[in-house]
């Protein structure tokens, strides 16, 4: 790839900001594999073909920060079977090329996630996350200061509910 083509693929660079407010309940209940969304946010993600759905909630006990949950992998279709009502706008992501974010819920991360998310989404904190201001494109811009941050926060892979499970021997 030439100099101008990995410069324009960079610039076109967008991945999904993503509140993703019943985090526990859903992941536990095994719905995995897809997230609300509404049309016009579904539309305009889309067409612009991200790579990663970056998931967020309010941190347990701190109503004020943002912790970071997952990176997860966009898919134009679902990866799986999923249980989901037909006609049910989402969002799809394959859980096997995902990892949740394990340590994520120290003070200094969640500090740290929260400046930058504040200092580029300042309405989506004002509006406490609610329909599609819980949804946003993260630009290259962006995304050149939050990914080398998180070199230092440790992963496990995404729940995958067709991942063969683990034997103890």
């Amino acid at each position: 790839m030439c100099s101008l083509q990995l410069a324009l693929k960079t610039a076109e660079t967008m991945d999904v900001f993503y509140y993703w407010r019943d985090y526990d309940v859903d992941v536990n209940a095994g719905r995995i594999g897809w997230l609300p969304a509404s049309r016009k946010k579904l539309d305009e993600l889309r067409e612009r073909h991200p790579d990663w759905i970056w998931a967020f909630r309010r941190p347990k006990k701190q109503k004020a920060g943002l912790q970071l949950l997952a990176r997860l992998r966009w898919t134009d279709s679902p990866a799986m079977k999923l249980p989901i009502e037909k006609g049910t706008l989402a969002i799809y992501y394959d859980p096997a090329g995902s990892v949740r974010y394990t340590d994520a819920d120290g003070e200094a991360k969640i500090a740290e996630v929260t400046a930058l998310m504040r200092s580029k989404f300042p309405n989506a904190f004002m509006a406490n996350f609610r329909g599609d201001a819980g949804i946003h494109a993260m630009e290259a811009d962006l995304l050149a200061q939050f990914v080398p941050k998180l070199a230092a926060y440790a992963t496990e892979p995404f729940p995958n509910p067709l991942a063969p499970a683990s034997r103890d021997t």
